[in-house]
């Protein structure tokens, strides 16, 4: 990632997550060099953040009981085409 764009910072972020403390060092020193000199790369890097903590949170509600089976059973009935 030498000289790394903020599209390889990107494909870096997919690979290895918002968490830069598991990235390889090397990596991780480059992509702090990028975040220190480009505010286009820190808006990827903090719109990755918060993705990856909506993910971790937990289901705010449960779905209605019932719903799987009534989608199964809906899915059972349709003809198929």
């Amino acid at each position: 990632m030498s000289g790394t764009t903020t599209a390889e910072f990107q494909i870096a972020l997919d690979t290895h997550g918002a968490d830069l403390s598991k990235w390889p060092a090397e990596l991780r020193a480059e992509a702090l060099v990028l975040l220190a000199g480009s505010a286009e790369a820190r808006t990827v890097f903090e719109a990755a953040r918060r993705v990856e903590a909506l993910l971790r949170r937990p289901a705010e509600q449960a779905a209605p009981k019932g719903l799987a089976d009534r989608i199964v059973g809906k899915a059972l009935k349709t003809p198929r085409q």
